[in-house]
């Protein structure tokens, strides 16, 4: 079936706030190459062509775990810095880059799409983890290296959730402190 050009818009705005907001202070281009623009376009394309069939076959399956999802993030990780290891920095796709990417896209895909299935995390930056009021907390996303920082904020993340006493989703959750730290408030303005 041919999308129409309303669907390939929306697809491309997605694609660009995803790929804007997972790029913005990550340093992810290797500081010592010259990278051009057609590499740079030929990345991104990439990285949206990858996205896309990602959410694509986590939307088809019957059940989608935590588990799942790091098991997933990881390949991303992985699949990415293998096919661009000479233009990222330290030649690897971090696992903040990662998370940021998929779970940005898939936050937005969700928001403006149909039929997309609520995500089941939401986009760790830095004021989702300064929210977690995690004790000593020093992760910053895009230093994230490790699937077990990434799996220390979701469990951070469920806790305050509970102690919120709000929606027991994380999607939801993030979208309510989104909506605070832009001083909008969606319910007034209706």
């Amino acid at each position: 079936m041919e999308k129409s050009i309303k669907d390939l818009v929306v697809e491309d705005v997605i694609v660009r706030i995803t790929l804007d907001g997972s790029f913005q202070r990550a340093n992810i281009y290797r500081k010592s190459t010259v990278i051009n623009d057609s590499v740079k376009t030929g990345f991104r394309n990439y990285l949206a062509q990858h996205l896309k069939q990602t959410l694509t076959e986590i939307s088809a399956r019957d059940a989608y775990t935590d588990e799942d999802h790091y098991n997933i993030l990881q390949i991303f990780s992985e699949n990415v810095g293998k096919e661009y290891q000479e233009i990222l920095s330290e030649g690897k796709l971090r696992i903040g880059t990662a998370q940021k990417l998929l779970n940005l896209y898939w936050k937005f895909s969700w928001l403006l799409k149909p039929d997309i299935p609520k995500p089941i995390h939401c986009p760790f930056d830095s004021i989702v983890i300064a929210a977690l009021n995690i004790p000593g907390n020093h992760i910053l996303w895009t230093k994230m290296d490790s699937i077990q920082e990434y799996e220390a904020l979701v469990t951070a993340c469920k806790l305050q959730i509970g102690n919120l006493n709000v929606e027991n989703c994380i999607a939801d959750w993030e979208l309510k402190l989104y909506s605070s730290k832009n001083n909008y408030n969606p319910i007034k303005a209706t």
